[in-house]
């Protein structure tokens, strides 16, 4: 959107100029959006890091302060969403996963190795694990690569997650 007193897109509106930007001066624009969304980033994963994956997907430091909750606080069960990803096919491997999750290396690369394994081992395709992994660390679907995802929310939240999504009543009663 180009403004009648500017000469090039706006940068809160527009994600050109967010996706040139520095994750560090990206996580310093980002700060005051995080604050008016009441989202504290002490206890979480550096925002430069954060800022660094999500600058791709959202269009604005607004959408981007609001696509960052999940790696801060945990979202709520959205049991709807789990009954629909979480089934009988894929609840024994998200089940194997969250144990590997406790010894498993907390790097991305081995993240991503532990879910494609668990997949083969349970004749699933990757997907098949990574969409109710998005719906129940993120409490969305729509989220950057999963294995960098889990690796910036952190191996204690990842597992207290899934853990509570795995557990709810109304998920287990579905299978």
């Amino acid at each position: 959107m180009l403004l009648p007193w500017r000469l090039g897109p706006d940068p809160l509106t527009s994600a050109d100029p967010l996706k040139r930007l520095p994750p560090d001066t990206l996580a310093e624009r980002l700060t005051p959006f995080l604050a008016t969304t009441g989202i504290g980033t002490a206890s979480g994963p550096p925002l430069a890091r954060v800022a660094g994956l999500l600058r791709d997907r959202a269009p604005t430091l607004l959408d981007m302060a609001e696509a960052a909750r999940y790696f801060y606080q945990a979202p709520p069960i959205d049991r709807a969403m789990l009954t629909g990803q979480v089934n009988a096919g894929n609840r024994p491997a998200l089940v194997e996963l969250l144990g590997q999750f406790a010894h498993v290396e907390w790097m991305r690369e081995a993240i991503g190795a532990a879910i494609k394994s668990t997949a083969a081992r349970h004749g699933l395709k990757p997907a098949q694990l990574m969409m109710p992994l998005r719906a129940l660390v993120a409490g969305t679907l729509g989220t950057p690569a999963i294995d960098a995802v889990l690796e910036l929310v952190g191996r204690e939240s990842t597992r207290a997650r899934m853990t509570a999504g795995l557990s709810d009543d109304l998920t287990a009663s579905a299978l």
